[in-house]
């Protein structure tokens, strides 16, 4: 499958924000196309998004490793860590729920590896799609503002495909 990119008109810096100018993409959001989407085509666009987000991990340059960070993620993640119940009580969230951080935070497997590039914010609204025939297919992914490096993904466990079957409404 080619993965076609929008072409860049211009790039910089907004302070710490590494930004870039784009054409836009084609196609028209799969937000507001979801409702239309027949289950077998939502469910060939899922897999779809998979396989773009695995050859997204693949995605290696000396650009992009200057460009995108954090640099050290091991200590990134143990920052967000020791920040997350805070953060979380911060925003109002009831102790009940707070005092489940930790264990879930535990239970989460990272398995060692070279860091990847990772977009972070894979949504609905962050996907075009346009009509291919009877289907529908990919036209673009884009919000790359919090893209970091990171460790690859571990493949999901059943709990997460159900998140995930929910999340995309499958």
């Amino acid at each position: 499958m080619t993965r076609e990119t929008a072409p860049r008109r211009a790039a910089g810096r907004a302070g710490a924000v590494a930004a870039g100018l784009m054409t836009r993409l084609r196609g028209e959001s799969l937000a507001g196309a979801w409702p239309h989407i027949p289950r077998d085509d939502r469910m060939e666009l899922a897999a779809i998004v998979g396989e773009t987000l695995a050859a997204l991990h693949s995605v290696s340059s000396p650009a992009v490793d200057a460009a995108v960070g954090p640099p050290d993620w091991d200590g990134f993640l143990r920052t967000r860590r020791q920040e997350c119940v805070a953060h979380h009580r911060a925003d109002g969230l009831d102790e009940v729920w707070l005092a489940q951080i930790p264990g879930f935070l535990d239970s989460v497997e990272l398995p060692p590896s070279a860091p990847v590039l990772l977009h972070t914010e894979v949504m609905r609204e962050h996907l075009r799609v346009e009509r291919d025939g009877d289907g529908w297919r990919p036209a673009g992914l884009f919000d790359f503002e919090p893209a970091m490096r990171g460790a690859r993904p571990a493949p999901p466990r059943p709990t997460l495909d159900c998140l995930a079957a929910h999340w995309w409404a499958l």
